[in-house]
């Protein structure tokens, strides 16, 4: 068996052996540097969730099961650090998007090593100098930056080594170790939004002065912000636009976290080992910081006693936000929390989708029902918003780009796979027409994270022509015929709700649906929107490319597109009045109903 010297990131500093390597992931790589490792004697561990049935069967492990009795412990042990008695709803709310990621992604480092260690010979390994807290994060969102950076990874994944008994490690000072690099997504808001934005802010400040009182409350709603003070005002109390504090950085106490236990009864090494790394990397204002926040929660301007606490995107990632509507819902407020966004209702599995469920009383969908805790209403983000298209216009061709790591599970192409996402658009290209080609416009995600789209593009197809990063998304799709969607997702969602025309294809295999969807996408199939190859999504398009709209306005389309939208993208003329009513038989139930 050949001995290889382990390279576990794409951190350069790692790299310094003369020795046959063994990449723990296709992540180890960067498509820039693709000649560099052309002159090098490699091999690549064969990634464990390549096998999606396996992801599926661990999804359930990690989540039904694993998940469950570790936020069992931690609510024993958090309430005790702390001096409280708080329910298990309470952490879930406030600890459990942390406890849940991070479950996901030790499992896949976890993996990963013991694959390497357990089928390959490991010679040695690059262990960076690195400094004993810095891998612990302030919150959650600075977590869900660390765990896609390379040298947290590097961190974690010698750790895993490290209990595993593995030594022999070369000891290296890094230059690049001052902390996580931020996401590389840029914004391009003009100054004119920005001062529309400074403006409400000013108008509404006033009604956040007198909120205290309020019975409802909206953060991050995808309401738009006229349509919020609308809803506010015809809920009875004046408009607010909320905004949550910054929470300022904190040291880590050793001594404190010492006291945290727990407790779990453990089935395997695995466990043993996430037991192990729990008090250490749970974020700061978790146990150094819970008693500031709860002060400033306390004295915030906020309302005192909410009846009902409304969001669509706070309850993941706002630590502020998630230990206020801990409070509140244990005093007796209504937790309602509406659809983030595509996908939801459709995917096979989602994380995110499951725990803002487990937490809320109401689950506001744009359409779906899947139990009586689901109520769908028509979309925020959708109604009263309209795109528009021109019929002999360009074709637009939307990406997207995930994170070159695993950092939730979800039914989304995962790590190395999304290699396999980005060949998938320019396979589609392949097979276009020349006259459709010409009129190819490629809009690439504005977050690259290291996938070097752009130059994958221009190595492939020296002429292709990008859709300008200034142009919002309404803009790109009112100047096109057609619009190719590449994955499951909110922008689909708004397009169809639009109806435009769309042609949508992408991998079944990486993009799984749950079982009351299937019949849904299959009639997308049966008319020729949604495909499974690009080669038969680029061959509708070159069908249907002289006359778009001949195919698009055939009734048995039309009819799809209406059925679709009703169950996953439903709109309303009159959704401020539908959601004002929904509210109102939260706060008092009666006998009023809700057509579907």
């Amino acid at each position: 068996m050949v001995s290889h010297y382990l390279v576990t990131t794409a951190h350069k500093d790692t790299w310094q052996s003369d020795k046959a390597k063994l990449l723990l992931g296709k992540w180890c790589q960067t498509y820039n540097e693709r000649e560099i490792w052309a002159k090098q004697d490699y091999e690549i561990v064969p990634y464990h969730w390549d096998d999606r049935q396996q992801l599926h069967n661990d999804y359930q492990y990690l989540i039904s099961d694993l998940f469950e009795r570790l936020l069992d412990d931690a609510t024993e042990g958090l309430n005790k650090l702390h001096g409280v008695d708080y329910s298990v709803r309470y952490w879930r709310i406030f600890v459990g998007p942390w406890l849940g990621y991070f479950i996901m992604t030790s499992y896949d480092r976890w993996q990963m090593i013991n694959r390497a260690l357990n089928h390959y010979q490991v010679a040695a390994t690059c262990k960076l100098d690195l400094k004993e807290d810095f891998a612990t994060p302030q919150h959650q969102n600075q977590f869900q930056q660390q765990i896609t950076d390379d040298l947290w990874n590097h961190w974690f994944y010698v750790k895993v080594l490290e209990w595993l008994k593995y030594d022999s490690f070369d000891l290296t000072e890094s230059n690049s170790c001052k902390g996580v690099r931020k996401h590389d997504k840029k914004s391009y808001k003009t100054l004119a939004i920005r001062f529309a934005k400074t403006v409400l802010k000013n108008i509404f400040s006033l009604g956040n002065y007198f909120s205290k009182n309020n019975d409802f409350f909206f953060i991050s709603s995808y309401l738009k912000p006229l349509d919020q003070a609308k809803l506010e005002s015809n809920l009875g109390q004046i408009p607010t636009l909320m905004e949550s504090p910054n929470l300022n950085d904190i040291g880590v106490n050793k001594k404190l976290r010492e006291q945290f236990n727990l407790r779990l009864s453990c089935k395997n090494d695995f466990e043993r080992f996430i037991l192990s790394m729990i008090p250490n990397l749970m974020p700061r204002y978790y146990i150094e910081g819970y008693e500031e926040l709860k002060k400033l929660v306390k004295n915030f301007y906020w309302p005192v006693t909410p009846k009902v606490i409304f969001t669509s995107n706070a309850i993941i990632a706002n630590d502020f936000f998630k230990l206020w509507s801990a409070e509140k819902v244990e005093n007796g407020a209504k937790l309602l929390i509406g659809q983030h966004g595509g996908g939801y209702g459709s995917m096979g599995f989602n994380f995110n989708e499951a725990h803002e469920k487990s937490v809320s009383d109401k689950y506001i969908t744009w359409g779906w029902q899947d139990n009586d805790s689901t109520l769908p209403l028509p979309a925020t983000k959708l109604s009263g918003f309209k795109f528009s298209y021109n019929p002999t216009g360009e074709l637009l061709l939307v990406c997207m780009t995930l994170p070159k790591y695993s950092y939730r599970l979800y039914s989304v192409p995962i790590a190395s796979q999304v290699e396999d996402y980005i060949n998938d658009q320019l396979d589609f290209v392949d097979y276009l027409d020349d006259d459709v080609k010409d009129s190819l416009i490629v809009r690439l995600y504005p977050s690259d994270r290291d996938w070097k789209q752009k130059q994958r593009w221009q190595d492939r197809y020296s002429a292709v022509k990008f859709d300008s990063p200034k142009n919002s998304m309404k803009h790109s799709i009112n100047d096109s015929r057609l619009f190719i969607g590449t994955y499951n997702s909110t922008t689909i969602l708004e397009v169809m709700a639009s109806n435009i025309p769309v042609i949508m294809f992408w991998n079944p295999k990486h993009w799984e649906l749950r079982e009351s969807a299937i019949m849904d996408y299959e009639k997308l199939r049966s008319v020729g929107i949604l495909h499974d190859t690009p080669t038969s999504a680029a061959e509708k398009v070159n069908s249907i490319w002289n006359n778009v709209d001949s195919w698009w306005m055939q009734d048995a389309v039309q009819e799809v597109v209406k059925d679709f939208c009703q169950k996953f993208a439903r709109t309303s003329p009159d959704y401020l009045e539908q959601w004002r009513d929904a509210l109102k038989v939260v706060v008092k139930p009666t006998d009023i109903s809700f057509d579907s």
